[in-house]
C-alpha cells in the first residue's frame, strides 16, 4: 500500500463512516464529537479518569495524558483489534469498499505490509491449527511477600530508583521467592504473567548449593510473552523498531540509555508465542545476543524465526573490542550507539 493509498483510505473512512462511529465500532470508551474533533478515553493505558484524554484531529489521534504521543488510524485499529498492518488495512478498506493493491515484494517488511494475501491466508490457517496458550494473570496476594526496594546488588551495578519504579522491581523477604530480587513479567496488555526471582548469592555459592540464579513463580510459563512488551509497545509504535535482547538487565540498561523500545526473550531461545508477539508489533526487529556461543545461537534462532516475515538486523557484539561473555549490560552507551549506527 502506497502513502497516497493510506491517505485516501483514511479520508474515505472520515467521510463515509466517521471517526466517531469507527471508534464506537472499535469499542473505545466515552466517544463524543465536539467542534469537528472526536474525543474519548485513551484506549492504550489506564486513562478512564479522563474522558477527553484522547482526541482525533487533523488525521491523527493523540493521547494528552499518559502516552503523550500521536497514533495514525492504522495504529489504532491494529491495537484495538490485535491486527497486523495488513489486517488493519483490509478491515478499513472493507468498511468503505475501497480496493487496495497489495505489494508482493519479498523484501517488504511487516510494517509495510507483508501484503501478500495468499501468504497471509496460509499463515492464519497454520495458526488456527495450533493450540493457543492459556494463562491467568497472577492474583494480587502473590505480591504481599514483595517489598518495593532496590537491592544493593543492583545499586552497585549502576541501576537507580527510576529503574526500580519503572519496572516495579522489588525484593522478597519471604514466600516462594524468598531472598530474591523480584521482577514482574508483563504481557502486552500490561497484566502480569509471572514473577522472576533473581538470587543475590554469589555464583560460587549458587553452584555449591545447586541453586538456580533465576527462579520463576511456581515455574509458570514465561514463554507466552516478552519481558517489557507492554511498556515498550508505545515506543515501538513510534520508532517502528524493536530491540530483542536476552535478559532483564539488558532491558534496564537500555532504558537508562533512552532505548525504551526493548524487549527480552528471558533466555537464549524464542518460543512460538514470543515469535507471534514480535511479528504482531509490525516493526523492524533488531536482535542483540550476548558475546558468547549461546548469544550467537540466539541471534541465529531469532533470525531464522522472523527474518522471512519482517525487516530484520543483527547487532553483533563481536564487532566490539570487548571480552567474551559480554552482554549489553556490560558495555557503555557509546559502544551500543556505535553498534546501532553500524547495524542500520
Amino acid at each position: 500500500m502506497t502513502d497516497d493509498q493510506k491517505k485516501e483510505l483514511v479520508t474515505r473512512v472520515e467521510e463515509k463512516i466517521g471517526i466517531g462511529e469507527l471508534f464506537r465500532l472499535l469499542e473505545m470508551n466515552t466517544v463524543k464529537t465536539k467542534g469537528g474533533n472526536v474525543y474519548c478515553v485513551c484506549p492504550f493505558h489506564e486513562g478512564a479518569d479522563n474522558p477527553n484524554g484522547f482526541a482525533w484531529s487533523n488525521g491523527f489521534g493523540f493521547c494528552f495524558t499518559q502516552c503523550n504521543r500521536k497514533y495514525d488510524l492504522f495504529d489504532i485499529v491494529m491495537r484495538m483489534k490485535g491486527y497486523d498492518f495488513v489486517d488493519a488495512s483490509s478491515f478499513l478498506s472493507d468498511l468503505v469498499g475501497m480496493e487496495v493493491e497489495f505489494s508482493r515484494s519479498p523484501s517488504a517488511s511487516l510494517s509495510d505490509g507483508l501484503e501478500n494475501r495468499d501468504f497471509l491466508s496460509k499463515i492464519r490457517k497454520a495458526k488456527a491449527k495450533r493450540k493457543t496458550v492459556e494463562w491467568n494473570p497472577l492474583p494480587d496476594i502473590v505480591f504481599t511477600d514483595i517489598e518495593p526496594v532496590l537491592h544493593s546488588m543492583l545499586r552497585r551495578e549502576g541501576f537507580d530508583n527510576d529503574v526500580r519504579d519503572y519496572f516495579d522491581i522489588g525484593y522478597a523477604r519471604s514466600g516462594y521467592l524468598s531472598n530474591r530480587i523480584t521482577i514482574p513479567v508483563d504481557y502486552i496488555d500490561g497484566s502480569i504473567v509471572t514473577i522472576s526471582g533473581r538470587s543475590v548469592l554469589p555464583a560460587d555459592e549458587l553452584k555449591m548449593h545447586d541453586i538456580r540464579r533465576y527462579q520463576i513463580w511456581y515455574d509458570t510459563d514465561k514463554g507466552v510473552t516478552l519481558y517489557n512488551i507492554s511498556r515498550a509497545d508505545p515506543y515501538i509504535a513510534i520508532t517502528k523498531e524493536v530491540f530483542v535482547v536476552e535478559g532483564f538487565k539488558s532491558v534496564w540498561r537500555m532504558h537508562q540509555w533512552g532505548y525504551r523500545n526493548t524487549v527480552a526473550a528471558m533466555g537464549t531461545s524464542l518460543t512460538d508465542g514470543q515469535r507471534r508477539l514480535l511479528l504482531k508489533l509490525g516493526a523492524k526487529i533488531i536482535v542483540c545476543g550476548d558475546r558468547d556461543k549461546a548469544g550467537k545461537e540466539f541471534n541465529q534462532k531469532v533470525k531464522e524465526s522472523v527474518s522471512k516475515f519482517s525487516d530484520f538486523a543483527v547487532m553483533d557484539m563481536y564487532n566490539l573490542d570487548v571480552p567474551d561473555k559480554t552482554s549489553i549490560d556490560d558495555i557503555s552507551k557509546e559502544q551500543f550507539d556505535f553498534l546501532y549506527q553500524t547495524t542500520k
